[in-house]
């Protein structure tokens, strides 16, 4: 399958008539074939797929359920209904498999998704010899520690006129409260 469709739009974003098809189309550009997991060696009674195990990983990822166990049975119907085929059965079974392989997979897809990050970006891919690379500037957050508080927050985090505000609110409150 080549990379991009005749109107040089990547071969998954050509308006495929549902949902099922589109998602469908983007499997088959994202992995064309099983070719990047030849030289794996699997186990002889091994009856998943690696690809399946991957289109299972990333639907399990995807769900919203609260349980990973449930998340693990949405992906597991999503999977069926996109291949007709169960990839493994027990949630067990995922794990056994996902921690098994993780590491291997992992260093193959980086691979993937950079030659398809590549493709997308096209003449933008690079400026020179670089790659740009922008963050959203989204707020990322570590666990409250005092080791994390000193080697993350600005200086005079919290000494601000709306974080004195703030806690002189809930003091009020919490007095009140009372």
């Amino acid at each position: 399958m080549s990379g991009t469709a005749s109107s040089g739009r990547p071969a998954w974003n050509t308006r495929p008539t549902s949902y099922r098809e589109q998602l469908v189309a983007l499997q088959k550009w994202f992995l064309p074939d099983a070719g990047i997991f030849a030289q794996l060696k699997f186990h002889g009674n091994t009856v998943w797929s690696p690809e399946s195990l991957v289109w299972l990983a990333v639907s399990w990822a995807w769900s919203e359920c609260r349980h990973v166990t449930d998340a693990f049975a949405e992906a597991l119907g999503h999977c069926r209904t996109m291949s007709a085929t169960s990839p493994l059965s027990t949630y067990q079974g995922f794990m056994k498999a996902l921690v098994r392989w993780n590491s291997a997979f992992v260093d193959l897809l980086c691979q993937v998704l950079q030659a398809r990050m590549q493709e997308i970006g096209g003449r933008f891919w690079a400026i020179g010899q670089w790659v740009p690379i922008a963050f959203d500037g989204s707020r990322s957050t570590a666990p409250r520690t005092k080791s994390n508080e000193q080697a993350f927050c600005a200086a005079n985090y919290g000494q601000g006129k709306t974080a004195r505000y703030r806690k002189k609110k809930n003091r009020r409150a919490q007095t009140h409260a009372e």
